[in-house]
């Protein structure tokens, strides 16, 4: 790795000079010729007009400028070096920070928690939001990696399917249907069913899987959010279909497969193609097990 060049080479030449008090030692760490070095330490002095070292036969003896001078540069030598161990551990991921957001954390959180395993050093922040806004907060830097489960074609933005799922018929356990080994969707279709509210994906999955079967939606009592509809479930206000992971592992609720055919939802992992070479996003996609647009 190169190393970080926050001090002129004039003056770096100065340093070395100036700490072993040999133009051959600063002419061999530098891999520069000795009259570069001497050059070098001229140019300063020629053009600030001082004198840094007093000629001394063959010798140099540094003059009060050099050693007032000296230690501020040895300091912003340090500063050079302190940097560039930090850009090393932002490298290897020994320090650094990951911004995710996504519309729910039940398809992201097992990643989230194996990459903070595997790299606990890197601080991992989570926020969620609607897919709109996680979508612009990644397109403004807000977010290195956001989750969606709609599709958007986006050319600023790689997509990459972060989980496959399967629509399940959930409802509480004193349900009439909680007994069924599998169900069909007409079974549904007279009891009550919770639905998640105009422009969801499970909403639209939904609509299509009663569509698909040639059935007219339930009765429906739409709910604003997941959360609300896993509390209606509690309650016993009715039933509804949800894709498997977003399931609350609760004991008083049941979840049976479905007979008819309905369409898989799919989960979306998004974040700025310009960005994907950097070090922590670019570990976090590659642990991913699901890869591909």
């Amino acid at each position: 790795m190169a190393t970080i060049a926050m001090i002129s080479l004039p003056f770096k030449a100065f340093l070395l000079v100036a700490q072993h008090g040999s133009i051959t030692y600063a002419a061999q760490r530098l891999a520069l010729s000795q009259p570069t070095i001497t050059n070098y330490i001229r140019q300063i002095e020629q053009e600030y007009k001082i004198e840094l070292f007093y000629r001394q036969g063959k010798g140099l003896v540094i003059s009060p400028e050099g050693r007032a001078l000296l230690p501020r540069i040895v300091h912003l030598q340090q500063e050079a070096t302190q940097i560039e161990f930090m850009l090393r551990d932002y490298t290897r991921l020994l320090d650094g920070e990951l911004r995710i957001g996504a519309t729910g954390p039940y398809y992201i959180m097992g990643h989230i928690q194996a990459f903070k395993q595997r790299y606990p050093s890197v601080q991992m922040h989570y926020w969620q939001g609607n897919s709109e806004r996680i979508l612009n907060a990644i397109r403004h830097y807000e977010l290195e990696i956001g989750t969606s489960s709609v599709m958007v074609d986006d050319d600023a933005l790689e997509r990459t399917v972060l989980a496959r799922d399967e629509l399940y018929f959930v409802c509480h356990v004193n349900h009439p249907l909680a007994k069924a080994a599998r169900l069909r969707l007409a079974q549904i279709q007279p009891h009550a069913f919770l639905i998640r509210e105009p422009g969801s994906m499970t909403r639209q999955a939904v609509v299509e899987a009663f569509s698909q079967a040639g059935l007219a939606l339930p009765a429906l009592t739409e709910m604003s959010s997941r959360e609300a509809i896993h509390w209606a479930l509690v309650q016993g206000m009715g039933c509804t279909l949800l894709p498997s992971q977003e399931i609350p592992p609760l004991p008083n609720l049941c979840q049976i497969a479905l007979a008819d055919h309905a369409e898989p939802m799919y989960e979306y992992l998004y974040y700025l193609k310009e960005r994907k070479d950097t070090a922590v996003l670019h570990a976090f996609v590659q642990s991913l097990p699901n890869k591909g647009v």
